[in-house]
C-alpha cells in the first residue's frame, strides 16, 4: 500500500513538472539577462572545443566549474533541446534527489514514503531558472547531499562503503558546482565542530586532493577561481549589488507581525523574500524537525548535527558581512535528508498528511504568483532584437557593449565571433579586477555613464540596450548616458541596437 501511494505521488510529481515545463518554459536564448543563457553559452562553446571566456574582454582565464556542461554534451543533447527543454534535465535530477531521500529513510529502517513530501516542496519550484531552464544547481544539490549523506553514515557506522560514496560525490561537486562546493565545505566545518572531530574536515580535504589528481588539476583551478571571485565579491561587488542590501530579519519581522493583523496576509508571507520566512515554507519539515530536537523529542545523532549545521550556515550567510557567499536559502536544499529523517523517526504517519497539505497550500500560492509573472513577461521583443543583431554581428567581428551587461551572454550565443565588454564566470586576476571596477563603477551589470572614457580604451562599435532598464537606472542615478555619437539602427518597444558613427560603413556594408 505504501509503495503504491509513493508511486502515485511520484508520478504526480513528474506529471506536474512536465505540465509546468510545457506551460511556462521558454527558449533560454530569448530569455534576456538570465543565468541560463550563460550556461547555454558554456555548453555551445564546449561542443566546439573553444573557451567561452575568449569572447569576453574582462576575462583572463577559464576556471568556472564546467563538469555538468561537459557531461550533458557527452550525453549527446542537442543545442535545441538544451535551449527549449533544459528543464527536463532538472526534473530527472530532482527525481534522483527524491530517490536519495527515500533511500536514506529505507537504509535507516524508516518509512521511505516520507520522501513523498518533496513532491510538493517549494525547494524544487521556488527558483524559476532552476525549475524551467538549464541549470547546474540541481546537479550540485544531488551530489552535495550524497556527499553529506555518506559523511554522516560513515561518522555513525564507520562503514567504508559510504566513505567511497562521499569521495565520489565530492569529486563530482568539485568539478561541477561552485555553490555546492561552498555548501559542503561550510556544513562539513560545522559538523566537525559539533561532532568534536577533525574527520569531516579531513575528508573534505582528502576528497579535494583526490579530485585534483583525477581531474589533472582542474578541481584546483576551480576552487582557486571560486576563492578569488569570492574575495573580489566581498571587496567590491557586494557594495554594488542592490540585491545584497536586503535585510532578511527586518523583512521577516514585518511579514510575521502582519499575520496577526490580517490573516489574509498569509499569502504575502508565503511569498516573502526573507530567509526566515522561507524556513517555514520551502521545506515544511524544517521547522517541525528543529522543534522536535529543541524539545528533546528526537535524538538522531549525526542527522541532527547535519540539520543544525545546514540551517546555521544559511542564517549566518543572511547577515550583512557574509551575503557575498550567495543566497542563504540555497543552503536549505542541503537540509532535506536530515529534516526528513528527524520527522519520520519521531512523528506518526498521520503528520505526513498535515505536512503534505501545508506544502500544497504553499505551492498553490507560488503557482498563482508565477503564472502572473509569466503572463506579464514576454520574450517577443527580445527575439526581434536578437534576430536583427545576428544579421549585423555576422558581417564582421566587433566589440559590443550591452546595458545591462548580462545581455551579452545571449548575444554571444548567436555571434561566436563577436567580443563583449563584460566578464563571464569568475573574475580574473588583479589587473582584470581593476579594469572591471573602472568599467562597472556604480553597480553590477551597469557600465559607467562615461561611455567616452570606456570607448577610449576598448573602442566598442556597438551598444545593445534594454531601454526600460536604462531609463530606470538613469532616473535612479539622476544622470544620463550620452549616445550622441551612435546611430540607432534597430529599435522596438523594449530594446535598441546602436552603432558608432565611425563604424557604420564597416559593419553595415
Amino acid at each position: 500500500m505504501a509503495f503504491t501511494l509513493f508511486g502515485i505521488l511520484f508520478l504526480a510529481f513528474i506529471s506536474f513538472r512536465v505540465y509546468l515545463l510545457k506551460k511556462f518554459a521558454v527558449d533560454i536564448l530569448y530569455s534576456p539577462s538570465s543565468d541560463s543563457a550563460l550556461h547555454l553559452l558554456y555548453f555551445l562553446r564546449l561542443r566546439k572545443g573553444k573557451r567561452a571566456t575568449d569572447q569576453f574582454l574582462l576575462n583572463d582565464r577559464e576556471d568556472y566549474p564546467l563538469g555538468y556542461h561537459k557531461l550533458i554534451g557527452l550525453l549527446g543533447f542537442s543545442p535545441q533541446f538544451i535551449r527549449e527543454s533544459g528543464g527536463f534535465l532538472n526534473l530527472i535530477l530532482d527525481c534522483l534527489a527524491i530517490g536519495l531521500v527515500a533511500f536514506s529513510l529505507w537504509f535507516l529502517n524508516l518509512h521511505y514514503y516520507w520522501a513523498s513530501i518533496f513532491v510538493l516542496s517549494r525547494l524544487f519550484y521556488e527558483h524559476a531558472g532552476r525549475l524551467l531552464e538549464l541549470s547546474e544547481r540541481p546537479f550540485g544539490v544531488l551530489f552535495g547531499n550524497a556527499y553529506l549523506f555518506g559523511l554522516i553514515i560513515f561518522l555513525e557506522t564507520n562503514n567504508p562503503y559510504f566513505l567511497v560514496v562521499s569521495i565520489i560525490s565530492g569529486g563530482v561537486v568539485f568539478t561541477s558546482s561552485k555553490f555546492a562546493i561552498q555548501a559542503i565545505a561550510f556544513i562539513s566545518l560545522f559538523v566537525a565542530l559539533f561532532h568534536f572531530s577533525f574527520l569531516p574536515v579531513l575528508l573534505f580535504l582528502a576528497t579535494f586532493l583526490i579530485s585534483v589528481i583525477l581531474s589533472a588539476g582542474y578541481s584546483f583551478r576551480v576552487v582557486k577561481g571560486l576563492i578569488r571571485h569570492s574575495i573580489f565579491y566581498n571587496k567590491f561587488l557586494v557594495k554594488k549589488h542592490i540585491a545584497l542590501k536586503f535585510n532578511h530579519f527586518d523583512v521577516f519581522l514585518s511579514d510575521f507581525k502582519s499575520l496577526f493583523r490580517d490573516p489574509k496576509s498569509i499569502v504575502s508571507f508565503l511569498m516573502a523574500r526573507s530567509l526566515y520566512a522561507k524556513l517555514f515554507y520551502l521545506n515544511v519539515l524544517l521547522v517541525p524537525s528543529l522543534g522536535l530536537m529543541a524539545f528533546g523529542r528526537s535524538d538522531v545523532g549525526g542527522w541532527a548535527i547535519w540539520l543544525i549545521s545546514s540551517v546555521l550556515v544559511g542564517i549566518l550567510i543572511s547577515f550583512e558581512k557574509l551575503k557575498f557567499l550567495g543566497e542563504p536559502e540555497r543552503y536549505l536544499e542541503f537540509s532535506v535528508i536530515p529534516a526528513t529523517i528527524v520527522c519520520a523517526s519521531t512523528l506518526s504517519d498521520s503528520f505526513l498528511i498535515v505536512f503534505v497539505g501545508f506544502s500544497l497550500v504553499a505551492l498553490i500560492v507560488w503557482l498563482r504568483y508565477q503564472t502572473v509573472i509569466r503572463k506579464l513577461s514576454s520574450t517577443g521583443c527580445f527575439s526581434e532584437l536578437l534576430d536583427e543583431a545576428k544579421v549585423i554581428l555576422e558581417k564582421k567581428s566587433v566589440i559590443v557593449l550591452t546595458i545591462p551587461s548580462r545581455m551579452s551572454f545571449n548575444l554571444a550565443c548567436i555571434s561566436p565571433s563577436s567580443i563583449f565588454l563584460n566578464r563571464l564566470g569568475n573574475i580574473g586576476g588583479k589587473d582584470i579586477q581593476s579594469e572591471y571596477q573602472k568599467v562597472f563603477p556604480q553597480r553590477t551589470f551597469i557600465p559607467s555613464f562615461d561611455l567616452n572614457a570606456i570607448r577610449a580604451k576598448y573602442v566598442f562599435e556597438i551598444v545593445v540596450l534594454d531601454k526600460n532598464y536604462v531609463k530606470k537606472i538613469e532616473e535612479e542615478f539622476n544622470t544620463k548616458y550620452d549616445f550622441d555619437d551612435f546611430i540607432n539602427v534597430f529599435e522596438n518597444e523594449d530594446y535598441a541596437l546602436l552603432i558608432h558613427e565611425n563604424a557604420t560603413s564597416n559593419i553595415l556594408w
